[in-house]
């Protein structure tokens, strides 16, 4: 036995907690003392809820591939290029072999790519259907004071674009300071990418510069512009309809009225049926959504929050057959989820690509639309993810 059995479940710090928190860190953020930034940013990271774990970044180097096996870049490159091709836009393109100096971060199928092409800065975003891809002769737009532009910032949070030469690092964050992601600038190219978990509908990100082996924030900070659209964005990738699954959310999808407009871009998720009804989990790059179905006619919630940043989060499911369906939202690398419904037991709840969804066993204390329920989040390997209080905020 351990001591942490006798230690009560963790739970989330109440807001009003968590603000004077936030402010005691951006407050010794600005007058810090040496040697301390690397605890005081990692409080803010924790805080702000802008968790990058699971995140790979490294530039591509030829010389250290060994053998026939390829730059772990290169297959996304060709992916970003086979779409140009596919979007009619190849042509505006500079040729495919003069794609050189990549930089590559991965969660789970949400990848970014930047790269020079034929040595002008461009930036490629690909998910499990779609592919999103700047246009290398955009003229970029700087951030005062500096040679430092984003090339891409998209709905899910990913911030690609060209840092000053001058710079080693490059933090971003939001204006108020939290929500902070810093990231190493390669040599080559000076090309920067974060997964910031702050999409363009949260404002615009700010940039600072940080140099080797600076340990506090000594340099402004300074808004970036935001950047030019993509040169195009296409699903290159239609979400799989052949399971169960993707069967369920195909049919819910003709049963209504108004489906999305891209609805090929969504991966089905879990699915809770109930005799004729059933609600069926989807996601893409930039949203999740709940189809609910009595079998003739189908309702689609899509969720459109724009608040903070929440590692795990309750869709606004309407009850349908007289149940109250407890579903919605989790990192992409969450496996495991237990939630507690009041029966003095926790409740395994199916996750299925990046989604949950239970119906809440017989007894449980009544969750409405906007109730609130415990839960845990762990990976695989039991890594924690999120431990708290979800709702229908």
């Amino acid at each position: 036995m351990t001591i942490e059995e006798f230690l009560p479940a963790r739970r989330e710090l109440p807001e009003d907690v968590r603000y004077r928190l936030r402010e005691d860190v951006l407050t010794g953020l600005a007058r810090p003392k040496r040697g301390r930034w690397g605890a005081a940013a990692a409080a803010v990271v924790l805080l702000a809820g802008a968790a990058t774990a699971g995140a790979q970044l490294w530039r591509a180097d030829p010389a250290q591939v060994a053998g026939p096996s390829p730059d772990p870049a290169a297959s996304v490159l060709d992916r970003c290029w086979a779409a140009a091709e596919t979007a009619g836009q190849a042509g505006q393109l500079p040729p495919r072999r003069s794609w050189t100096s990549s930089t590559m971060a991965a969660q789970g199928e949400h990848v970014g790519v930047t790269f020079l092409a034929a040595g002008k800065p461009a930036a490629c975003e690909t998910t499990a259907t779609t592919v999103t891809l700047t246009n290398p002769d955009t003229t970029l737009t700087y951030a005062e004071g500096s040679r430092t532009a984003l090339l891409l910032h998209t709905a899910s949070g990913l911030a690609a674009g060209i840092a000053d030469p001058v710079w080693a690092r490059i933090e971003l964050s939001r204006e108020d300071g939290l929500g902070i992601t810093t990231e190493q600038v390669p040599q080559a190219g000076h090309l920067f990418l974060s997964f910031t978990q702050t999409p363009p509908s949260q404002g615009a990100l700010w940039a600072g510069r940080w140099d080797a082996g600076q340990l506090e924030r000594s340099w402004p900070r300074a808004a970036l512009p935001a950047p030019a659209p993509p040169l195009f964005s296409v699903v290159d990738r239609p979400g799989d309809r052949s399971t169960p699954a993707g069967l369920a959310l195909k049919e819910c999808f003709a049963l209504a009225s108004r489906p999305p407009d891209d609805a090929a871009s969504y991966q089905a998720g879990a699915v809770l049926d109930n005799g004729p009804y059933r609600v069926v989990l989807a996601r893409n790059a930039e949203h999740a959504l709940a189809c609910s179905t009595d079998g003739a006619t189908a309702e689609i919630s899509v969720d459109t929050f724009a608040g903070k940043s929440i590692p795990a989060r309750r869709l606004l499911v309407p009850e349908i057959g007289g149940r109250m369906p407890f579903a919605g939202i989790v990192p992409p690398s969450a496996t495991k989820m237990i939630a507690d419904f009041g029966l003095g037991t926790p409740t395994d709840v199916p996750i299925v690509n990046g989604t949950f969804a239970v119906w809440p066993p017989e007894g449980s204390a009544p969750v409405g639309i906007s109730g609130t329920t415990w839960v845990r989040v762990s990976t695989a390997k039991g890594t924690p993810l999120f431990n708290g209080d979800v709702g229908g905020k």
